[in-house]
């Protein structure tokens, strides 16, 4: 036997209060079901939605046959969800505060263990006698620098002085006397040894860099060789492509030259007519024509 009767269709609410009357606990599932459906689940909350049993005496009497249980039961199963959604980020984020704060705990432990093996080393090398090894450092450092200062500057630095030294006191002098023009020899000397210094240097850095312009110049010499072998190449193919012009326009000479006298020798050993004559005479002077020109092409090949 069905206690509730199968649903056939659902129709609009009319507030009629039968639901509410038949609910064994109490509640409202006219309000329950609008929120329920607009899925305020806050306010179902507050209505109380958890205390419902779902025996379905509401969905029986309800003249509209609403699927009341239906709707609080997809309303409970989304507020269980959200409720341990919320759960789990609440547990994430306790979490993350942990280990924040285990990270700031034992970044400030190690910090603090540094800075007592400081001072204890710092006491250990006090009563040994013995100096900070940082602060040595720096010291060495610092000594080594003004070592190399020292070197740099010229070893003419106190000549240089005294020279000033000198012209000054000249010139006190000079104005003393009431000399015009004060004696200037000392300055010019000193400029002489500054130029002699500045022509020193040039000189040793220019051997310094001799190996490397040797080194280019065996480059462009090698690269020089290279280049005058490839054009001697050159030239020999292009002679040998010529020699063979030569000698075609040489055989096309000689050719001309035993046609011409062929034809010589025919017309002298024929009759002379009239008629006859003329041609004769005309080939010995086309070959003899055309003798020329290929003697004169074999002389401008032979030039090129």
């Amino acid at each position: 036997r069905h206690e509730i009767s199968a649903h056939q269709y659902e129709m609009e609410c009319i507030r009629c209060g039968q639901c509410a009357e038949a609910c064994p606990a109490s509640l409202l599932p006219q309000q329950l079901q609008w929120h329920a459906k607009a899925e305020e689940y806050d306010k179902l909350e507050e209505l109380n939605l958890k205390d419902c049993i779902e025996c379905g005496a509401c969905a029986f009497v309800c003249p509209s046959e609403i699927p009341l249980v239906q709707y609080y039961r997809q309303a409970k199963a989304e507020i269980r969800t959200r409720a341990q959604e919320a759960e789990a980020a609440e547990r994430a984020k306790l979490r993350f505060e942990e280990k924040k704060a285990r990270m700031e705990r034992e970044k400030a432990e190690r910090e603090n263990r540094f800075k007592k093996a400081a001072d204890d080393r710092r006491k250990e090398m006090k009563s040994t006698g013995g100096d900070d090894a940082i602060a040595a450092a720096i010291a060495r450092v610092k000594a080594q620098k003004s070592n190399e200062d020292n070197k740099a500057e010229p070893a003419v630095k106190p000549a240089v002085a005294a020279a000033i030294a000198k012209a000054k006191a000249k010139q006190a002098a000079a104005a003393k006397v009431g000399a015009t023009e004060p004696d200037n020899s000392e300055m010019a000397k000193l400029r002489e040894e500054r130029k002699r210094l500045a022509r020193e240097r040039k000189a040793e850095k220019e051997q310094s860099e001799t190996p490397a312009n040797n080194a280019d110049d065996k480059k462009s010499a090698v690269a020089a060789a290279i280049a005058r072998a490839k054009a001697k190449k050159a030239q020999q193919e292009e002679n040998a492509s010529e020699e063979p012009e030569d000698k075609k326009a040489a055989v096309a000479a000689a050719i001309a030259r035993a046609k011409a006298r062929k034809a010589q020798q025919e017309t002298e050993s024929q009759p002379v007519e009239e008629t006859a004559s003329q041609e004769p005479a005309e080939d010995p002077k086309k070959a003899a024509v055309a003798a020329a020109i290929a003697r004169a092409k074999a002389r401008k090949a032979q030039q090129e």
